[in-house]
C-alpha cells in the first residue's frame, strides 16, 4: 500500500431496544508486524448495543474524510459515482456486525470481531501484446505505445452501489457508473506478453452475480483503437474473476474472450 494511504475503522453503536444511534467512533488503525490491527477503545454509556464495524482506507493526511466509500451511515455504505475509480489496493474494505453487546459501566468489555470482505473483484487482461506491437510497427500513427493508451470502462446496466453492514448484504444499485484505467503489467513489474486493461472491486452478495460492461481503448488523441460491448463478467463475493482476450486488437485478431471463474479458496483479506 502506498505511503499516502492509511487504514481506518468506523464503529457505530445502536441501542438494541429502539435502534437509535448511540455513538460513532472513527479511528486510524496501525497494524503490527504480523498484519494484525491493534485494539480500538470506545467509551459508551451502559446499555445493550448492536455494533457495526467498517474498515477501509483514507488519505493519510485526512483520516476522517471518506476516500472511496461514503460511510455517513453504516446501514448504507455507498460508492462515490462522481469520483469512481477501478481496482487499486486502497479500495479494499472489510466489515462486520456484533449484535446485543452488553456494556456495564463498572466493567471493561473486550470483543473480538472477525471482519468479512463485502467485495468481489475482477481483472481484464489482454493477451495480444505481441500482435499489437507488430501492428504498431506497421502503423505507428494509428497505434500508440501501450503505456500511452487510455482505457474507458462503462457498466452498461445497474451495479450494486450500497452495502448494509448490519445485514451483511447490498441494499441499492445505480447505473451510469464507469471508470478510466491506465494499462499496467498483468504480472510482475513490466508489461510483457500480457497487459491489464481494467479491473474493479464491487459490492457483492453471498450469491453469484454478474455485471455487463463496455471497454473502449483509445489513443492519446481520443481515437478509438478497439471496443468491446456486452462483456458479461460473473463474480462472487470474496473472490476474483479473471477475463482474458485479444482486447488490444479486437476486430483485427482472431481469438475469443475467456472468463475464468474457477475461483480459488485462498482469498486473503488485507486487514
Amino acid at each position: 500500500m502506498a505511503d499516502n494511504y492509511a487504514m481506518r475503522c468506523v464503529v457505530e453503536g445502536y441501542n438494541s431496544a429502539d435502534g437509535t444511534k448511540a455513538f460513532r467512533h472513527v479511528e486510524r488503525m496501525d497494524a503490527d508486524k504480523e498484519g494484525h490491527c491493534r485494539q480500538i477503545e470506545i467509551n459508551a454509556d451502559e446499555g445493550i448495543y448492536n455494533i457495526l464495524i467498517w474498515c477501509d482506507h483514507t488519505n493519510i493526511n485526512e483520516p476522517d474524510r471518506d476516500l472511496h466509500y461514503n460511510t455517513d451511515n453504516l446501514h448504507t455504505v455507498t460508492v462515490m459515482p462522481d469520483d469512481y475509480i477501478g481496482t487499486i489496493p486502497s479500495k479494499e474494505a472489510s466489515c462486520t456486525a456484533v449484535s446485543s453487546l452488553s456494556l456495564d459501566c463498572g466493567m471493561t468489555s473486550t470483543v473480538e470481531a472477525f471482519l468479512n470482505r463485502p467485495l468481489a473483484s475482477y481483472r481484464i487482461i489482454s493477451t495480444d501484446v505481441e500482435r499489437y506491437i507488430r501492428m504498431r510497427e506497421l502503423h505507428p500513427d494509428k497505434y500508440p505505445p501501450i503505456e500511452d493508451i487510455k482505457v474507458d470502462v462503462r457498466y452498461e446496466f445497474f451495479i450494486i452501489s450500497s452495502f448494509n453492514v448490519d445485514t451483511g448484504r447490498p441494499n441499492d444499485s445505480a447505473n451510469g457508473i464507469g471508470y478510466s484505467f491506465k494499462p499496467c503489467p498483468a504480472e510482475g513489474a513490466i508489461i510483457s506478453n500480457t497487459v491489464m486493461l481494467g479491473g474493479d472491486m464491487i459490492f457483492a452478495s453471498d450469491s453469484d452475480s454478474s455485471v455487463t460492461l463496455t471497454i473502449e481503448i483509445k489513443s492519446t488523441t481520443g481515437q478509438t483503437i478497439s471496443r468491446a460491448t456486452g462483456l458479461k463478467i460473473d463474480y462472487r463475493r470474496g473472490y476474483e474473476t479473471t477475463v482474458t482476450g485479444n482486447f488490444l486488437t479486437l476486430g483485427v485478431a482472431s481469438g475469443g474472450i475467456q472468463i475464468d471463474t474457477s475461483w480459488r479458496e485462498d482469498i486473503i483479506i488485507r486487514f
